[in-house]
C-alpha cells in the first residue's frame, strides 16, 4: 500500500475506537437521569392520571410510550 493509504487507513481505525469509547461513556451518563425520567413519568400517571386534560393524557401517553 502506498503510505498515504496506511495513513489514512490508521486514521480511521483510531477515529473508529474514538467514537466507540465516547458513545459507551456518553450512554452510560444518559441511563441514570433517563431512568429517572422514566420513574417520574410512571408516578406521575399513577397519581394525577384522572385530573389531567384530555392534551395532557395524550402527551404522557406518548412520553410513557417512547421511555
Amino acid at each position: 500500500m502506498k503510505p498515504d493509504l496506511i495513513d489514512a487507513k490508521e486514521k480511521a481505525k483510531c477515529a473508529n475506537i474514538a467514537k466507540t469509547e465516547f458513545l459507551a461513556m456518553e450512554s452510560h451518563e444518559l441511563q441514570t437521569p433517563l431512568t429517572s425520567l422514566d420513574g417520574a413519568l410512571g408516578l406521575l400517571a399513577g397519581t394525577f392520571s384522572d385530573t389531567l386534560t384530555t392534551e395532557g393524557s395524550v402527551l404522557l401517553d406518548i412520553a410513557l410510550r417512547n421511555s
